[in-house]
């Protein structure tokens, strides 16, 4: 779409009547996979509109509108299944998509283990979640925005040059989940968001860094101006950066990184890995599996978050989890189908975790650098070499120097490396400095020893 037209007043979010559009869809694809000899059929439908300002350079370089439609109808004959997926609405798409989905679950194995959750287990109430904000389009807003991110970068600091830039944008999503056994769901939600992109350049090199933040309602997003200072900084600050000694040392994840150092623990007791036999945590439930001074407990239902649910992708309730008490294993994440390759019960953890929290005695964020004296504070984390079935974690990582509890110098291209296991029961620390931006909510995190080499 070029810029004019987007920019007129063409532009339009859902109207009140599209969870009831959407759901007569669903109940439309359900009643056509039970025609056609399906025992057993689940639906789901999205409907998101997204409009994304793109500046470069202090010029508008993009405007986005882009409206996305799909639908999927998954189907169960004989414990076979079948899943098909169209963007097409029409009785003849239906009804074609249903014809595939059945042709595909004639040819696949039966497995006992497939099929709808059993009926007890289905969601039946619906909070509020207070996800949806939606607001008109205001594209000479976002142009502004994406604008001041953009040169407000630039005019930080004489050594960023000009980059990816930066952008503005609004998302509003509907979607509909429905199943043969009776159970209907709409979900509305909107996603405002800011970014920018820095590129810093001194005799050493070129660093590069960014910021972004989003939010449900558009005014607790951070403003333009700090998204565009705030990616500067964190660009500037990575010149010059410094070799290190290849060694053993404290390595401290700062906060936004802390979630990538947490995320295989629970994909090491996710359903998935488990039946499959592909995690190093396999026959863990009630194990020590971590320092006894952390928790991980699942908050699914808070307000204003666009995480949080009502039921997992299954349609099974969702309910608040002590995921890990004192480094102990209190619960599996299961889904319905691999509930039953494990013989166990759905914990409402199809498509994953959700607002997960960290509870612990947490420690002011400059008296944790300090008690780790000297080592890596890790701000940037590339790529992942993580084993789920052995543990072994190698990582390509950049940051800081810590010499006597103090940032001395920025490092760059080093290479972090230890067991899952040595690292979870080495944490020492939790800085008090949470965000709670994603799925996780949690501080810095300081683990006592690492590998470090230099590349």
């Amino acid at each position: 779409m070029t810029s004019d037209t987007a920019a007129s007043d063409a532009i339009e979010l859902h109207d009140e009547n599209v969870a009831t559009e959407l759901s007569a869809i669903v109940e439309q694809l359900l009643a056509e996979a039970k025609k056609q000899g399906a025992h057993e059929s689940s639906a789901t439908v999205s409907d998101s509109i997204s409009v994304e300002v793109s500046a470069r350079e202090r010029d508008i370089e993009n405007i986005a509108y882009e409206q996305g439609r799909a639908f999927r109808v998954t189907v169960y004959v004989d414990q076979r299944e079948g899943t098909a997926v169209t963007s097409d609405v029409t009785d003849a798409a239906i009804r074609n998509t249903v014809e595939q989905a059945m042709s595909i679950a004639r040819y696949t194995e039966a497995d006992p283990c497939n099929g709808l959750p059993d009926p007890d287990r289905l969601a039946t109430e619906f909070q509020n979640l207070e996800q949806s904000f939606p607001q008109p389009v205001d594209i000479e807003q976002l142009k502004l925005d994406a604008l001041l991110a953009d040169t407000t970068t630039l005019d930080y600091d004489p050594r960023i040059m000009p980059a990816h830039g930066a952008s503005a944008s609004q998302t509003e999503t509907c979607a509909v989940r429905g199943n043969s056994l009776g159970f209907l769901n709409a979900n509305r939600y909107t996603v405002y968001g800011r970014s920018a992109t820095a590129l810093a350049r001194s005799d050493s090199g070129m660093q590069t860094d960014y910021w972004y933040d989003q939010n449900c309602q558009s005014e607790c997003v951070e403003s333009a101006d700090f998204i565009g200072r705030k990616a500067a900084e964190r660009a500037i600050r990575r010149l010059d950066p410094k070799p290190i000694e290849t060694g053993t040392y404290p390595v401290m994840y700062d906060r936004w990184t802390a979630p990538s150092l947490l995320s295989p623990l629970l994909d090491a007791i996710s359903g998935g890995t488990l039946y499959r036999q592909e995690s190093y945590l396999q026959d863990s439930l009630n194990t020590q599996v971590a320092t006894k001074s952390m928790s991980l407990r699942e908050y699914p239902h808070i307000h204003k978050r666009i995480q949080s649910r009502n039921c997992d992708a299954d349609g099974v309730s969702t309910t608040e989890h002590t995921i890990i008490e004192g480094g102990v294993v209190n619960t599996y994440l299961l889904g319905t189908y691999s509930a039953r390759r494990l013989e166990l019960t759905s914990t409402g953890h199809a498509g994953g975790v959700t607002n997960v929290h960290v509870e612990t005695e947490f420690t002011p964020i400059d008296e944790l650098l300090k008690e780790m004296k000297r080592g890596l504070l890790v701000t940037s984390l590339i790529g992942s070499g993580t084993n789920l079935v052995t543990g072994d974690y190698s990582c390509g990582a950049a940051g800081f120097w810590i010499e006597d509890g103090e940032i001395a110098y920025p490092v760059d291209n080093v290479t972090i490396a230890s067991n899952l296991d040595l690292m979870y029961r080495g944490i020492v620390g939790f800085g008090d400095d949470t965000q709670n931006r994603g799925t996780f909510k949690t501080g810095s995190i300081l683990v006592d020893s690492m590998t470090v080499a230099s590349n």
